[in-house]
């Protein structure tokens, strides 16, 4: 089965995306929620995910607060 991980689909999909629409000048979406995502994938794991999910939440917040 091909599926990815949360991290995986974060680091090889996500964040390259993110990158060609700022290098491009094209417009971010309209709306980012990945933070909740994040909590309910890598926040349940014992290892320390609060910097990664913080860094979702202000990233969500900034892409939704660009309009």
């Amino acid at each position: 089965m091909d599926s990815l991980e949360f991290e995986e689909w974060l680091q090889f999909i996500f964040l390259p995306t993110i990158y060609d629409v700022l290098d491009s000048g094209s417009a971010l979406p309209e709306r980012c929620a990945i933070a909740p995502m994040a909590e309910e994938t890598v926040g349940k794991r014992a290892l320390p995910t609060e910097p990664l999910i913080s860094t979702l939440r202000e990233l969500d917040q900034l892409i939704t607060e660009s309009d």
